[in-house]
């Protein structure tokens, strides 16, 4: 088989999936390197949090619960297996890219505000969805407050921009994009389909039965027919659905930082508002 030409590879671009032929802080931020050099204070700090209060109900769960179960049918149930799992992810990517090393202050200060400016924007796209069709915002986009203070909120939602963009996006995009690539044989309408049916993944997840395996197609094909007999239901995996499309899309343009950087903040700010009118 023939290979693909260079420009027309996602792999090939030097600074992300695909190359919009960007330079300085818009290539820089996204590399691997940078990712988890901005992640690294939520990696740890997350964990942290999470070890410090293991007799609390709720902190782990979806992406991060699964992976951890996982884990611990492989016997590695240390806490620090998936973070370290996370890290070597990108590390290896990196050495994969032979990406440049540096990193600056600048860079990370960028990333914040990109974090915090994307996941702003998909707040106010959520409320004028929930306008235009007259439905709420899906209770389980927004997790549950099942611990009073608020810190506990912020906790959950860190480690649900973490491991879930880590499962969905930085695991299951490339490897879409790579099925892809060689059929359509042009770097953006591979990456269109790679978000699209990663989104949709994503979307189905969030109607597994609790006992459901994470991983079986079966599965998968029950709760997206479970979903289709339940109209009621249709709104809410819809709005799961371009929300994935969006932290995709994110992830494509944006690298892996700043889309689990805005994915937390939009957790975070979607549950204090929650809060407020509650």
């Amino acid at each position: 088989m023939s290979s693909l030409p260079a420009e027309n590879s996602a792999f090939a671009a030097p600074s992300g999936l695909i190359d919009i032929g960007a330079g300085d802080y818009w290539d820089e931020a996204r590399r691997p390197l940078a990712s988890l050099l901005f992640l690294a204070p939520l990696l740890v700090g997350y964990e942290a949090a999470v070890i410090s209060l293991s007799g609390t109900a709720g902190l782990r769960n979806g992406a991060d619960a699964w992976m951890r179960g996982w884990l611990v049918g492989l016997g590695l149930q240390f806490p620090w297996v998936l973070p370290a799992i996370v890290s070597l992810t990108l590390l290896v990517w990196h050495w994969l890219k032979r990406d440049a090393a540096a990193f600056q202050v600048s860079t990370f200060l960028g990333m914040l505000g990109e974090s915090l400016l994307f996941a702003l924007v998909l707040i106010l796209s959520g409320q004028a969805l929930h306008s235009l069709m007259g439905e709420p915002i899906p209770t389980a986009t927004i997790a549950q407050w099942r611990i009073s203070p608020m810190q506990m909120r912020v906790i959950s939602s860190v480690g649900a921009g973490l491991y879930e963009e880590f499962l969905f996006r930085l695991l299951l995009v490339p490897c879409l994009l790579a099925i892809a690539l060689p059929v359509v044989r042009k770097a953006t309408p591979a990456a269109v389909i790679a978000v699209a049916v990663s989104s949709i993944i994503f979307s189905a997840a969030h109607y597994l039965p609790a006992d459901a395996s994470a991983v079986s197609l079966v599965a998968y094909g029950e709760a997206l027919e479970s979903v289709w007999h339940q109209p009621t239901l249709w709104y809410g995996f819809l709005f799961r659905g371009l929300a994935g499309a969006a932290f995709g899309t994110l992830f494509v343009l944006r690298g892996f930082g700043v889309t689990v950087g805005s994915h937390a903040f939009y957790d975070v700010l979607v549950g204090f508002m929650a809060s407020l009118t509650a």
